[in-house]
Parts: structure tokens; C-alpha cells; sequence
């Protein structure tokens, strides 16, 4: 019994990140931000959520959002003053995931909130926290992959069956 008598709601249980298939390059790596070329990754028009993190003695998460033309924000992104100052403390890594658009902004949320990236996505600082999607980011270990589940639970996502989740098309 819940307070003023009512009945607790059940939101069901607590939601594992899932793993969105993050990009990597043809070795198996992360790409470098700055050596990416987006035609060639074929990034010009694609829709899709993109991270972008830097290496170095504190890496960090630098910069998440979501686009219609994922290649574009990229080579904006690059003229960033303020991503760009972290490609000094440590080099930068980007990688996308091709995700439905009406779930981009429910990652985007989720990513945003749990990672806390330096730099801030106006876009992003007023999505809804309602209906948060949990992703992976890319590079996670098990070991904190299990941590981020724990710290962040997450009760509701728009489907029900995982593999109708964002990255389903």
C-alpha cells in the first residue's frame, strides 16, 4: 500500500541497456573524429544517433546527439571550438548507430542523462526523460555494462520485445 492509501504502480521490470550496434571501422576500431570522412562512411543523409568521446589520461564523453544527415552534423561538429578542445586532451572517437527516428531522441535522452557528456547538445537538453531508451555506449565493457544497469534503471521504453527496439527498422 502506497501512500494516502493508493496501490503502488508496477512499471514493469528494470530494462538492460541494449547494445545498438555501434559503427566501427573496417580494423575493428573506433574511427578517429578528424581522420573520418563522411562520404566515405556513407554518413551524408543517413538518420541515426552519433557519440563522440576522447582518449587521453581522463577520458570522456564529449558530444551526443542525433541527425537526419548524421555526415553534416559530423563536419559541423568538427568546427566546433569547444569539441575541439578535447581533441587536445586526448584524441576523439566518434561512432553512429542507425536507429529509427522516432526513438533517436529517447536514446539521445538516455545517453545524455547517464554519460554526461562535456559538451552540451541545445537540441538535447530539452528532450522528455519520460520514455528514456536504454542504449550501450560504444566501448562499454560487461563489467559496466552491469554497473549502468544498476545505476540508471530504467522501467518503461516504448516496446516491449527487445528486438523491436530502436535499432529494428
Amino acid at each position: 500500500m502506497a501512500l494516502f492509501g493508493k496501490k503502488k504502480k508496477d512499471f514493469g521490470p528494470v530494462v538492460a541497456p541494449i547494445d545498438p550496434k555501434w559503427a566501427k571501422s573496417s580494423d575493428g576500431r573506433y574511427p578517429h573524429f578528424f581522420d573520418l570522412d563522411p562520404e566515405a562512411a556513407r554518413l551524408m543523409g543517413a538518420s541515426g544517433v552519433f557519440i563522440i568521446w576522447h582518449g587521453g589520461i581522463q577520458p570522456g564523453w564529449v558530444y551526443v546527439g542525433w541527425s537526419d544527415n548524421i555526415g553534416e552534423s559530423l563536419r559541423e561538429l568538427a568546427d566546433d571550438d569547444d569539441v575541439d578542445f578535447y581533441e587536445r586532451r586526448g584524441r576523439l572517437f566518434v561512432s553512429w548507430c542507425f536507429i529509427r527516428q522516432d526513438y533517436q531522441q529517447s536514446v539521445v535522452a538516455f545517453l545524455t542523462k547517464a554519460l554526461k557528456p562535456k559538451v552540451a547538445n541545445p537540441a538535447a537538453e530539452g528532450l522528455s526523460i519520460a520514455d528514456l531508451i536504454p542504449v550501450v555506449p560504444p566501448g562499454i565493457t560487461e563489467e559496466q555494462k552491469k554497473s549502468m544497469s544498476s545505476s540508471l534503471s530504467v522501467r518503461r521504453t516504448p516496446w516491449s520485445d527487445p528486438e523491436s527496439g530502436p535499432a529494428a527498422s
